[in-house]
């Protein structure tokens, strides 16, 4: 992980610059917790301040955050300690899993606006650190942009590069959901309201 892009994140958390992550759990990946039979681990990927990562660890799920942004972990740390929520975050690159001693056996992997922000020729080195971590049965919800300036996310991508992985779900995040995910600025949330930058939703399944 280039120490450009560490320093980089870290002084756009510090100063508030481009979207945040709020404290409001992914619709979905609310949704799907409710609907588990029974806990387990789980990943979060690019987790930012911790919004899902604590709220699985909430719910009894034995919980991990990957983030590049020092800065970022602070805070998810600070705000799991002062909620009395045990969760690993761990500074590291998403494209390089394999080095971060996370383990594997993760039932539940969600990317709640990473992967659409990975370059290119770093998305194979993605998913194949996503599917040694994932459990047989796992299930990946990722969050992301349509395709723009050659970032963002299409789904045939996703099932050329995700093999091993069933794509079960595609659906458009309502720019209500997208909105509440972002503590700042309030242009880009007024935006992400009106369905700025196509939002999906994906659901793939590991075999």
């Amino acid at each position: 992980m280039p120490a450009i892009l560490r320093t980089a994140a870290d002084v756009a958390y510090r100063l508030g610059l481009g979207p945040r992550p709020s404290d409001t759990p992914d619709h979905r990946l609310v949704e799907v917790v409710d609907e588990a039979k029974s806990p387990g681990r789980a990943l979060d990927l690019g987790c930012g301040t911790g919004r899902n990562a604590r709220y699985l660890a909430r719910r009894g799920w034995g919980a991990t955050g990957v983030d590049m942004s020092g800065e970022a972990l602070r805070v998810a740390a600070e705000k799991a300690t002062a909620d009395q929520l045990e969760v690993l975050f761990v500074r590291g690159d998403v494209t390089r899993l394999g080095e971060l001693g996370i383990g594997d056996g993760y039932r539940l992997v969600m990317d709640g606006g990473c992967y659409h922000m990975v370059p290119p020729a770093r998305r194979n080195a993605y998913a194949d650190g996503v599917t040694r971590a994932a459990a047989p049965g796992a299930l990946l919800i990722m969050v992301g942009f349509g395709r723009h300036l050659g970032l963002g996310i299409d789904p045939d991508e996703l099932v050329t590069r995700f093999t091993g992985w069933d794509l079960i779900a595609a659906d458009r995040v309502p720019g209500e959901q997208m909105a509440t995910y972002v503590s700042g600025p309030a242009p880009l949330r007024a935006l992400l309201r009106r369905g700025a930058f196509r939002p999906m939703r994906y659901q793939l399944c590991r075999r």
